[in-house]
């Protein structure tokens, strides 16, 4: 009953058919070859799991399958037995999980470039806004600093020497949220 809905036919119509028949036609001339060597050698196999197996359905349409073949002791000999699974479900599961990584895959590189992005206009801000208003701030408080004396200068070089402090960890934050170098002159550099 299951290969008669699996295959489309009705059950007496199976029973009067070759197993050839349920086989694509292009691989019909050597299956009875097939079936023989097995009948000779009869040891239960899975098929299908390491090469595409594929049944053929009443109206002439291919499915992919997974066959376990067994032998069963009859009155008139050993008879081959064949379990037959359409695997169209599994199969379409498949293609949507490599889809769906593709997918991801690509949603990752995206990221990734939004990110490199995001740290390249975060290191040009940091550059050319805090980095610049703290150099010019140093430089405008060594400026002054010649003219006074006592605790005010030793406040300003203080002051001045923070203001270069601050200058020198800024240009690192710059560096490492996003090298100039690979901008510059490339990955390969």
């Amino acid at each position: 009953d299951a290969a008669a809905q699996a295959f489309g036919y009705t059950v007496a119509e199976l029973n009067a058919m070759l197993v050839d028949s349920l086989v694509p036609a292009q691989l019909r001339a050597g299956h009875s070859q097939f079936r023989a060597e097995y009948l000779a050698h009869p040891v239960p196999r899975a098929m299908g799991r390491d090469r595409e197996l594929s049944g053929v359905r009443k109206d002439g349409s291919e499915f992919p399958v997974e066959v376990v073949l067994g032998t069963m002791d009859a009155d008139t000999g050993v008879l081959a037995v064949a379990f037959i699974t359409d695997i169209t479900g599994r199969r379409n599961s498949e293609q949507k999980i490599r889809e769906y990584r593709k997918k991801l895959q690509e949603m990752a590189f995206d990221a990734a470039v939004a990110e490199e992005g995001e740290r390249r206009r975060i290191a040009v801000d940091l550059h050319d806004r805090l980095g610049q208003s703290l150099a010019l701030a140093q430089i405008k408080l060594s400026a002054v600093r010649d003219t006074v004396d006592g605790a005010v200068r030793t406040a300003i070089d203080e002051a001045v020497g923070l203001l270069g402090q601050s200058v020198a960890d800024t240009r690192t934050l710059t560096f490492e949220l996003s090298p100039p170098v690979l901008y510059d002159l490339g990955l390969k550099e």
